[in-house]
């Protein structure tokens, strides 16, 4: 190729990206808008940031991050406080505040004081948690259902309680539906598929699971 004709190349591809990009984003936030009219719940764009603190305690957030929050659905659905939204998570190098890594994932915040939980959170037990628990850090096991542990790593400061509030039903359900992620503390519970920004289309169905893994709790 002609290397007069590289940077106009260039140029164009960045240029259509970036169209691309913005009309995605665009089409997502109205979608979202919809899907909060539809169910009588409130949108809005992106988070103040003095209103982030709340995610502050989440290991959802870890340290040395900065971090956006968009494309918020708040309402109550069945006596249950749901928060719907994107969180967008972007590593720092070292003590510089030089970007290196960016994640994100769809997330569902559900509060109510039908449940009160002892602090967890319940990763799926992919190839780095299960490295993780070989370099000592355990995750609880339940016996009577020896294949949660090849499905899901569950850490927490009160195991006593946790075996309590995993009943049964709850372990049997997180064996059947893989690939959550969760956090709980209190009347709290997070909820979210590590990674993945849910598709506007599978938004009600997201709800649907957030809520069912709630009443798991209560």
């Amino acid at each position: 190729m002609d290397p007069a004709f590289i940077f106009p190349l260039g140029a164009a591809v960045f240029i259509i990206l970036i169209f691309t990009g913005y009309t995605y984003g665009k089409r997502r936030v109205e979608a979202f808008h919809r899907f909060a009219r539809r169910k009588g719940m409130s949108f809005t764009k992106k988070a103040d940031p003095a209103a982030l603190h709340q995610f502050n305690d989440l290991e959802l957030i870890p340290d040395n991050t900065i971090n956006t929050v968009s494309n918020i659905i708040q309402g109550d659905v069945d006596g249950i406080s749901v928060m719907i939204c994107d969180v967008r998570i972007t590593k720092l190098t070292g003590n510089t505040s030089m970007p290196t890594h960016q994640k994100g994932h769809t997330v569902a915040i559900l509060q109510g004081d039908q449940v009160d939980l002892p602090f967890f959170t319940m990763y799926p037990a992919n190839f780095i948690y299960k490295m993780l628990r070989t370099l000592g850090k355990q995750s609880i096991a339940f016996p009577s259902h020896p294949e949660f542990s090849d499905t899901y790593v569950l850490k927490g400061d009160d195991e006593n309680a946790l075996r309590t509030s995993f009943h049964d039903q709850a372990v049997s359900y997180f064996i059947h539906h893989k690939e959550l992620s969760i956090e709980g503390s209190g009347d709290r519970l997070l909820y979210f598929r590590f990674g993945k920004f849910i598709k506007p289309g599978e938004l009600n169905s997201f709800l649907s699971e957030g809520i069912a893994v709630f009443r798991l709790f209560e």
